[in-house]
Formats: C-alpha cells, structure tokens, sequence
C-alpha cells in the first residue's frame, strides 16, 4: 500500500530545474542598473569670465589710440630703431604663431575657442604642452610687438595691464572652471605646464 503524502493549501509543487529563473527574475537580469551622475560631467556653461578677451583687447585699442591722439609720447626718441623694429617684429611674429597654432589645434579636438561657449575637451597637447594659455600669451606678445614696431609708448604701456586683467579676470576663472569639469585630469596638467610658458618639475603653487 502506497501512502500519499497531502499538501497544504499553501505549498506549490517544486518547480523543474530546467524551467530556468522566472520572467519577473529575467526582467529584473535585462534592466540596466541605476547609473550614478559622473561628477566631472563636460559643461554646458561657458567659463563665468570677467571679460570675454576680444572685447579687452578692443577697449584697449580704443584707449591706446585715443591717447596716442590726445597725449602723443616720444618715449623712443633715444633708442637706436632698427634694433628695437626688429625685436618688435620677432614678438610679433612669435605671438601670431601661438594664436594660430593653439586656435588651429582646438579646432581639430573639436572644442569651442569663444570663452562665452562652453568647453568640450581638454587639450594638453601641441602648443598646449608648453603653455596653459597660449592664445593669451600669444595676444601679449603680440601687444608687445605693436609697440616696438610702432613705435608707441601707450601700446607698450597697456601690454602689462591687458595681461594683468587677463590674469584677474579670464584666466583665474577658467581654471576653476575646468577643475570642476575635468578634475585631476586637469590638475596633473596644471602641475606639469605653467600658466604662460615652460614646463614645471616641481608642483608650483599658483594661488594669486
């Protein structure tokens, strides 16, 4: 006699192993896990700067040719002029070639040059390798030029003040900008390259 064991209510037959999971177990396996925001997302925002650069060297010109107008200065009647023409042309020359080499290897990277557009990606080669700014450094060199070349004495003035409001109201700006989207990425290259020009081998504090 064969007894059979009675289930309860509430005990469901033991399911097949080869049945495989449940399909609530294969949907739960198929959907992607929540992803967790990136914290060094790429901007949508432009760099909060002072002063977009093009209008800083507009007002400045505007400033150096109405004192040239207003307040003429002989301030190289005593130079000798062929020396200080030609230094004047090299740095000239020299900043041109920064501008153009660091526009034309932003544009093949693909990101945005304008500082009123917001950053794409950040480039650490080229031109880039030798100077964190070199479009800036470029402008500089090339103030310094018109006024040797001139010769004008305002334009060799505004060129340490130009560099100054860069300094205090662009560049100081967007390196904070580009820390808090491109994070040790970023600061690993603000060890290793200055701000103007050179290499580093030493961390270097860049506070001010």
């Amino acid at each position: 006699m064969i007894e059979h064991t009675p289930q309860g209510p509430h005990q469901n037959p033991p399911q097949n192993a080869d049945q495989g999971p449940s399909p609530d177990a294969t949907q739960d396996l198929t959907e992607d896990p929540p992803q967790a925001p990136t914290e060094n997302a790429l901007p949508t925002d432009p760099p909060p700067v002072m002063i977009h650069p093009p209008l800083l060297i507009a007002f400045a010109a505007l400033d150096v040719a109405l004192l040239e107008w207003f307040v003429p200065v002989n301030f190289f009647a005593g130079l000798p002029r062929l020396p200080v023409m030609i230094i004047g042309v090299i740095a000239l020359l020299l900043g041109a070639f920064f501008i153009i080499a660091a526009i034309g290897h932003m544009h093949r990277r693909g990101t945005n040059i304008p500082t009123f557009q917001p950053t794409r990606c950040l480039v650490t080669d080229g031109v880039f390798a030798f100077s964190r700014n070199p479009i800036y450094l470029g402008l500089i060199l090339a103030m310094g030029g018109v006024a040797l070349t001139l010769p004008s004495f305002w334009t060799l003035l505004a060129t340490p003040l130009v560099a100054l409001v860069l300094h205090r109201g662009v560049i100081r700006q967007e390196e904070a900008y580009l820390a808090q989207y491109f994070g040790d990425q970023y600061r690993d290259y603000r060890q290793n390259t200055a701000r103007w020009f050179g290499r580093l081998t030493a961390p270097l504090n860049e506070a001010s």
